[in-house]
């Protein structure tokens, strides 16, 4: 009874500070200034400047958070400079701290754009232009592979503040899947050669190693093979995840631990630990629906040295930026 007492106590300091702290949290300092690291990527962490539009002037909304998943994967090491890994997922969380709402951002792996390059001494060299995927391949350390995906984010999203991260290891879905209690859903695909069970259109709870094969799919019998078909599967799984974690944290609370746990190994985050408990409790009091899940506007095409890549839509992604970022001004 004590320890529980004890614990108890613990979660409730940690609750007050997290709330006296709201508007101290998620400060942040771009750490490739101090490489080098040449306009824009070095402006990531900073406000960006007022937009005009229609006679209408709009401010950036400095409540949000901004919260950048990378999902990467280390089964096949590629050849380039740092650690080699691409990131094979990209979801940016836009929390908004006053309102306490959520929306989410998919960014296909194949979208174009300017990124960082290092070389194999770890030294900035230059700029490149390509698949945003392969911006975490460059840096020699996984932090500076994150940090470096999160500037390229953040100036394909036309400088917009993304100060924190948490990056997880494809082989670590499985582990986190099964603390979170497993997820019921709806199979969008066939998956009956891995299981005869996983028939499209069936009700079914992924556990283990069904999950990451349910997020990496694109070779599923009624799947083009592009990203795009991927991201839906992805997009699904991820609302239902959270469905099901907040269902299960409803019952005991303690399974947001054990899901940290469960990616501890498999993960870097930049988070606080205040940061996370922050997060914990506004993700208890939202939900996250496919309908608040959008791909950013653009479309797919043959990419040359590439198997496809992803061009947006400019006119279309400023104006997403614009709603989903910035307010009138007063």
């Amino acid at each position: 009874m004590a320890a529980i007492a004890a614990a108890a106590i613990t979660v409730a300091v940690l609750l007050m500070t997290a709330a006296s702290l709201r508007r101290n949290l998620f400060l942040y300092t771009n750490p490739l200034a101090e490489y080098g690291v040449q306009y824009p990527f070095a402006q990531n962490g900073t406000v960006p400047e007022d937009i005009v539009m229609g006679g209408q002037t709009y401010t950036y909304n400095k409540d949000l958070v901004n919260v950048l998943f990378i999902g990467y994967d280390e089964t096949v090491q590629r050849e380039m400079p740092g650690i080699g890994f691409q990131a094979d997922t990209l979801v940016l969380a836009v929390i908004n701290k006053k309102t306490g709402g959520i929306s989410v951002l998919s960014i296909p792996r194949d979208t174009v754009t300017d990124f960082p390059v290092f070389d194999f001494n770890g030294n900035y060299a230059t700029v490149n232009s390509g698949q945003v995927a392969l911006s975490h391949a460059y840096g020699r350390e996984y932090d500076i592979s994150n940090d470096l995906t999160m500037a390229s984010v953040s100036n394909l999203l036309y400088q917009i503040p993304i100060g924190r991260y948490f990056a997880l290891n494809i082989d670590g879905i499985g582990p986190v899947n099964d603390a979170a209690g497993g997820v019921n859903l709806e199979l969008l695909a066939d998956f009956t050669a891995f299981n005869p069970e996983m028939s499209m259109g069936t009700m079914y709870t992924l556990w283990g190693d069904e999950a990451e094969l349910y997020v990496r799919a694109r070779q599923a019998p009624n799947m083009s093979g592009e990203d795009l078909d991927r991201m839906k599967l992805q997009k699904q799984y991820i609302a239902e995840f959270v469905r099901s974690l907040k269902t299960a944290a409803a019952e005991d609370f303690s399974v947001l631990g054990n899901v940290l746990q469960a990616a501890q190994g498999y993960s870097q985050s930049n988070l606080e630990i205040v940061e996370l408990l922050y997060l914990a409790v506004r993700l208890r009091n939202a939900s996250i629906e496919l309908e608040n899940m959008v791909t950013i506007p653009g479309h797919a095409e043959p990419g040359g040295q590439f198997d496809s890549v992803y061009i947006t839509d400019e006119e279309a992604l400023k104006q997403m930026v614009l709603d989903v970022f910035f307010v009138p001004a007063a």
